[in-house]
């Protein structure tokens, strides 16, 4: 037990009783630079030992997925069109190559999403989905319904198009539509309806 004094002077411990055990005193100078080195390289090359939980290693590049699932995809491309219409390479080609490789059950919903999201003068870029009957009923007749919203100026000239086409589905709802627009033109009279379809001159 140690005796502090009023002038904070620790007294002297008292001696140890029995022989002191034998300890080696702590190499000095080069020999514990040397002896300090080794213990070092030693323990490097120890393995490392991990406790579960403990932290989680990333995966090496080569193997993080590069792909996200269509429907990321999808949501994505529905984003960049609607906050840029404008802007082909952002939107509507990253939108196109979704809609191409999405399940043809999922493909109605998101080209309705598309259509909406187009403004009237960019119809063009959906043109090649409109007329080709290749892309299934419930697809075409989506558009068939986007386009009706259009003004006669656009709407016009696709419905004829879409009337002339004998595989399309929806060719007996244009040929309806031309009639109820034009009804003084006899029924199939394609070539005036396109007359009555064409832009006018400028005054």
């Amino acid at each position: 037990m140690l005796v502090v004094s009023a002038s904070c002077h620790r007294s002297p411990a008292p001696a140890p009783q029995g022989p002191e055990p034998a300890t080696s005193p702590p190499p000095q100078g080069e020999a514990g630079l040397s002896v300090f080195k080794s213990e070092a390289e030693t323990a490097s090359r120890l393995p490392l030992q991990i406790l579960p939980g403990e932290f989680t290693l990333a995966p090496p590049p080569e193997i993080i997925p590069v792909n996200f699932p269509a429907e990321e995809d999808a949501r994505d491309s529905l984003h960049n069109l609607a906050i840029a219409p404008e802007d082909e390479e952002n939107g509507w080609n990253w939108a196109w190559e979704v809609f191409c490789h999405l399940p043809a059950a999922d493909r109605p919903g998101f080209i309705d999403e598309i259509a909406s999201l187009t403004p009237p003068w960019a119809w063009d870029r959906l043109d090649s989905i409109l007329q080709n009957p290749a892309w299934g009923t419930e697809v075409l007749q989506v558009l068939w319904q986007r386009l009706l919203d259009l003004p006669l100026e656009l709407q016009g000239p696709r419905i004829l198009q879409i009337a002339q086409n004998p595989s399309h589905p929806c060719r007996h709802q244009a040929a309806s539509l031309l009639q109820a627009y034009f009804p003084e033109v006899p029924a199939g009279s394609y070539e005036i309806y396109r007359r009555r379809l064409a832009p006018s001159p400028p005054p």
